[in-house]
């Protein structure tokens, strides 16, 4: 695994952005405390503007960036080093009026573009929202956070046994208040071209944040096997089941979280179990200060433990 020895990350956040106007009222789009991932609007859902006059379509365009020094040792036991662009991207969505959003992101750090996420959502009333596209899914509270905000190199090891992006359709409910949700979505197995006889794949979440800076989170992965079946065929994810709790209070950020692997034909069962804690060093948690964070990650498997350990400060 390369070992980092510096990172120069920045964020351009809303680089340009573009709002309509109706009677001298200008809309206004707040960011929540949380960083929120953009390709997730109820996080920073648009507000009515003054006076209760509505507010047409809102684009907002972000960039991201950022870049690092490397430096490794090969297979041949020499040391390579040199800088590296760890992430380049570009996301944009449009607002339509408190009905729903679209939302596409592309990445290019390898020089090369792609596109990320191309995603439509609508939403029915304050309860109810479905999307399509091609997105996140929502296997694992860590892969869920935004990468600019980020607060470690590399993202926990658990990342390498959860389903990526994929092209589905996705339900989110809230039944009874804004810090509770539910997820549910159904997946192409293959990513994003379908493969005849792969099936599909399950993906449910429940989010629940009892108090102010405590989130929980539950999810469930099944690899659904379609009529037509064809055995010879091995999901890259078939069933899995993580748990998360995440705190954030009074500069203390704090992140467990526990990911099993139930079946899977190729690798076997497994535990993975990640821990992080940091403390923001600052008057104000938004603004400049000193992040010195810890990460550790356990992984179980039938071919044997692993074990890895991280610092870093922000």
């Amino acid at each position: 695994m390369p070992a980092s020895l510096s990172v120069l990350a920045f964020c351009l956040a809303s680089l340009a952005h573009a709002d309509t106007q109706a009677e001298g009222a200008v809309h206004s789009d707040p960011t929540s405390p949380r960083a929120a991932d953009p390709a997730h609007p109820k996080d920073s859902a648009p507000i009515d503007p003054p006076g209760g006059v509505k507010v047409g379509e809102t684009l907002e365009i972000h960039a991201w960036a950022g870049a690092g020094y490397t430096a490794y040792q090969t297979a041949a036991g020499e040391t390579a080093m040199g800088p590296d662009v760890r992430m380049a991207r570009m996301a944009g969505r449009v607002h339509y009026d408190h009905e729903g959003d679209i939302f596409f992101q592309f990445e290019a750090s390898d020089g090369t573009a792609r596109l990320l996420d191309a995603r439509v959502s609508l939403e029915v009333g304050d309860h109810f929202e479905v999307r399509a596209g091609k997105m996140k899914t929502s296997a694992s509270a860590e892969y869920l956070i935004p990468q600019p905000v980020l607060r470690h190199v590399n993202r926990a090891r658990l990342i390498e046994w959860v389903p990526k992006r994929h092209v589905g359709v996705e339900t989110i409910v809230t039944p009874f208040a804004p810090g509770f949700d539910v997820q549910t979505g159904i997946f192409n197995v293959a990513g994003v071209d379908p493969v005849e006889g792969a099936g599909t794949l399950f993906v449910g979440r429940l989010r629940y944040e009892p108090v102010h800076d405590l989130q929980l989170h539950l999810s469930y992965t099944d690899h659904i096997e379609g009529h037509n079946a064809d055995p010879e065929y091995h999901p890259e994810n078939d069933q899995l089941i993580d748990g998360a709790v995440e705190v954030d209070h009074a500069g203390w950020m704090v992140h467990l979280e526990a990911l099993g692997r139930l079946e899977h034909d190729a690798k076997g069962k497994g535990l993975v179990a990640f821990a992080s804690i940091g403390h923001h060093f600052g008057q104000d948690p938004d603004g400049f200060g000193l992040e010195p964070v810890l990460a550790y990650d356990h992984i179980i498997e039938e071919v044997g433990v692993t074990e890895n350990a991280a610092a870093g400060l922000n």
